[in-house]
């Protein structure tokens, strides 16, 4: 891995782990055209780490009021506050979440090509989801704590709509935020819940994922320190920059980029 190799790879998962436009999709796309011949699967690890550190840094307020709000619960036997409730929904959502990539990860090619035509075919299906976004409901006041009123049963359909993100060109973020939106949630409170969402689903992803021997032939560990440092610090940036989007109610634009990116990609695969 060399350095602009990191550089740009850190990049593109800083930028696209957040919007709605599949991190795991641009890194295959970008992989290829950069040459390689199968998916660098550590390397991938490490940039998660650093979108990781992103999502913990933005929100770590509301991180500190769930564990406050634990906390109280333990002492007081108080459970019907909002960061306990918060913290239900996070564990519920999870277990579909992490079925349905078992399921699914196993069949994905590890061919680059082959991947990169799989990625193209479900950025478009992506800019279709994108585009509900557009009719969802719009709750007048955007940071409202409405999680509170939010039933537990629907949790599983978030983790039903985190799961199949883990195609490459599904949109974590666009899946969730979008179920999240038609299930009455505020667009502040379903960006958050969204990210907060993937905390459990990065961790889980690193631990079935890390292998010992993918570190075998990687003699310089800068490449790998530089690509995660760079996908925090930009992923904090367009992180801020999706919550503003998303309260202007113009997160389907994204639709657009998708179908234009599949297109061109498309395009280039099969006649350069």
């Amino acid at each position: 891995m060399s350095i602009l190799a990191a550089i740009i790879l850190g990049l593109i998962q800083g930028a696209t782990e957040f919007l709605p436009v599949s991190s795991s999709g641009h890194l295959a796309l970008a992989q290829f055209f950069l040459g390689a011949e199968e998916p660098n699967r550590l390397f991938d690890i490490v940039l998660h780490v650093g979108t990781l550190i992103a999502i913990v840094a933005f929100y770590r307020r509301e991180i500190w009021e769930i564990l406050r709000d634990l906390k109280e619960a333990m002492v007081e036997r108080e459970f019907n506050k909002w960061g306990v409730r918060l913290t239900v929904i996070v564990l519920i959502a999870s277990f579909p979440t992490a079925i349905i990539g078992l399921l699914i990860e196993k069949y994905l090619p590890k061919d680059i090509t082959t991947l990169a035509y799989l990625v193209c075919g479900f950025l478009i299906l992506n800019g279709f989801i994108l585009v509900l976004n557009r009719f969802a409901p719009h709750p007048e006041i955007n940071d409202e704590k409405t999680l509170i009123r939010f039933p537990y049963w629907k949790s599983i359909l978030l983790g039903i709509a985190q799961g199949f993100a883990v195609f490459p060109g599904i949109s974590r973020s666009g899946t969730t935020i979008t179920a999240a939106l038609f299930f009455g949630i505020s667009r502040t409170e379903a960006a958050m819940l969204s990210f907060l969402l993937s905390i459990p689903a990065i961790l889980g992803a690193l631990i079935l994922k890390f292998d010992v021997d993918m570190f075998a032939g990687n003699d310089s560990a800068t490449p790998f320190l530089l690509g995660a440092a760079i996908a925090a610090v930009s992923g904090y940036a367009f992180l801020s920059a999706l919550v503003a989007l998303l309260k202007k109610a113009k997160f389907h634009y994204f639709a657009w980029y998708c179908w234009g990116l599949a297109a061109m990609c498309l395009s280039f695969i099969l006649f350069a």
